[in-house]
């Protein structure tokens, strides 16, 4: 799966932590892990948050690319939620 990409890694935890927060969680409630995931230019790095309290059964995911990222991009063009 290709999967819309940030161009920071700052912006993917802004995106990851306003969903957690959206949801009552915060990034205290997991671990925040580096992965990587398939984007337009190929294989890229992302961010990965895994609740490690046992409050969410949520993984969430956001790839961040410096070349085919977007800053701007929609939230859920960007969040992958497992």
């Amino acid at each position: 799966m290709i999967n819309s990409t940030v161009k920071t890694e700052k912006r993917a935890i802004e995106i990851i932590s306003a969903e957690l927060e959206f949801n009552g969680l915060s990034l205290e409630d997991g671990i925040i892990e580096s992965t990587t995931v398939t984007c337009e230019c190929g294989e890229t790095n992302a961010i990965r948050w895994s609740d490690t309290l046992g409050n969410s059964d949520k993984l969430l995911i956001v790839g961040i690319c410096d070349c085919c990222g977007d800053d701007d991009a929609f939230v859920g063009d960007v969040l992958e939620i497992r």
